[in-house]
C-alpha cells in the first residue's frame, strides 16, 4: 500500500469524493471500517483511529 496506490483507487472511485469512497478503498485494502451515525459522546468515546464528517446545524 503505497500513498500513491491510495490516491489513484480513491479518485478512482464511483463515489468520489464522498465518504463512501473512502470506506470503499479501505475495504479494497482488506481495512476493517464502519459508518456510524451519532452523536459528539460517541466521537468522544472512539478507542480507535478514526475519519470524522461533521455537520453544523444553526438553527
Amino acid at each position: 500500500m503505497t500513498e500513491t496506490a491510495l490516491t489513484q483507487d480513491l479518485e478512482e472511485h464511483p463515489d468520489y469524493p464522498g465518504m463512501l469512497s473512502v470506506g470503499g478503498v479501505l475495504k479494497n485494502f482488506d481495512l476493517a471500517n464502519i459508518a456510524l451515525n451519532g452523536g459528539n459522546s460517541l466521537l468522544l468515546n472512539a478507542k480507535c483511529h478514526s475519519i470524522t464528517f461533521h455537520t453544523i446545524s444553526i438553527f
